[in-house]
């Protein structure tokens, strides 16, 4: 099937295509929506943002911009930060599926991601591209070891007298993604900052 090329700029001034997630055990985010982007306010908290795409897509590249304002406290030098200034989850399709008993006991964040498929559709995992503190290591990756759905990447470096952060890169999943999920959170470190999305396109084909 020959691809449609697409490209699409998330909306980021209203709420009405995103949806708020709570952990029951965390203090959630503080979110607004504006014609700057999304502000998420995290006072030693965390809670996702998710995006579902109308059409699910197979990317070629993805671009953003975030501000920051505030740090992170930071961890040992080298450690994979358990908090980000912003992780921008792909959903990407797969073969796993929820269901049976599987789906009766599992967290209310895995029941809302396998909802995020077509019916009959599966999902492989979340890959999290990961802004850092500037004392991760850059490119490091992970599997969460809290979950398989979750990969993580780090893919920037923030240092301290930088705010605005702008990023692109190309990409080859092979996979259609989905959804977005969007992950800004202070609370394992305790930390008080404000992150501000004024940006996300994802350009690739319309499978």
């Amino acid at each position: 099937m020959k691809k449609i090329l697409a490209a699409l700029a998330i909306p980021l001034s209203v709420n009405t295509d995103w949806t708020e997630l709570k952990f029951s055990n965390l203090p959630a985010n503080q979110v607004t929506y504006s014609e700057q982007g999304i502000s998420v306010q995290v006072q030693k908290s965390a809670s996702p943002l998710v995006y579902k795409l109308s059409t699910p897509i197979e990317l070629s590249s993805i671009e953003f911009e975030i501000l920051v304002d505030g740090e992170l406290n930071l961890q040992s030098e080298g450690t994979f930060p358990d908090d980000s200034y912003f992780r921008l989850g792909l959903v990407l399709e797969g073969d796993k599926k929820l269901s049976g008993v599987k789906k009766l006991f599992a967290a209310d964040w895995v029941k809302k991601l396998f909802s995020l498929a077509p019916a009959g559709v599966g999902l492989d995992r979340i890959l999290f591209l990961h802004v850092a503190p500037s004392n991760a290591k850059l490119g490091q990756s992970r599997v969460h070891p809290k979950s398989d759905l979750m990969e993580e990447r780090i893919i920037v470096l923030k240092n301290k007298d930088v705010k605005d952060i702008k990023y692109s890169e190309k990409l080859m999943l092979n996979r259609k993604v989905h959804a977005l999920w969007l992950s800004i959170d202070g609370d394992d470190t305790k930390s008080e900052f404000k992150t501000t999305i004024k940006k996300i396109n994802l350009n690739g084909g319309d499978l």
